[in-house]
């Protein structure tokens, strides 16, 4: 049995920011009809009543191209960067360890102990390590903690074996171009 591998970290403003993001548009379909499909939609509904002299349309037409993106950067990024700053207890300095068992969580708050069983899913990117404990709650373990690369990759081996593949995990050639390996396996549902 290997020894127990331990991570300290912190999580930053932007890694708030990040994970808020990801929890509002989980899945690439949803970022992508947000950012891409809604706008073109909006910007050709334009085109079309401009076309027609229709001024009071064309604004509401341009009005629905943009909105994605000023709920996403000017309304939802301040409100998250605020959340951050009101909650004490999100930039603590934390301890994760990680054994065949499960991961175990502390800082000065408390501690936690996650057997394999008790997270439902993870996600990461390449920035970030999210392990959801419910839905849409989770722990952060932010990746540039783990600058070695001792810890970060024996956790995702493990949650691979326990859980499957995580959503947001690169395969195949484009892992390769970004030295990462590939994930294997399934998805969990929520």
């Amino acid at each position: 049995m290997p020894e127990p591998a331990e991570l300290h970290y912190r999580v930053s403003e932007d890694d708030f920011v990040a994970v808020r993001r990801v929890l509002a548009w989980p899945q690439a379909w949803v970022r992508l009809l947000a950012l891409v499909i809604y706008p073109i939609a909006g910007a050709v509904f334009a085109g079309v009543a401009w076309s027609r002299g229709e001024l009071v349309w064309m604004a509401g037409a341009l009005a629905y191209a943009v909105s994605p993106w000023v709920l996403r950067y000017a309304v939802a990024t301040p409100l998250s960067r605020r959340c951050y700053r009101r909650s004490p207890t999100l930039g603590m300095a934390a301890t994760m360890r990680v054994d065949d068992d499960g991961v175990a969580l502390a800082s000065a708050c408390g501690r936690m102990r996650l057997q394999w069983a008790d997270i439902v899913r993870w996600y990461q990117d390449e920035r970030l390590l999210l392990l959801f404990i419910q839905p849409s709650y989770c722990f952060v373990i932010p990746k540039r903690a783990d600058a070695d690369g001792h810890v970060l990759p024996r956790l995702c081996g493990l949650l691979r074996q326990h859980l499957g593949r995580a959503p947001g995990c690169r395969t195949g050639a484009a892992a390769l171009e970004l030295g990462k390996a590939p994930c294997h396996a399934k998805r969990l549902p929520l």
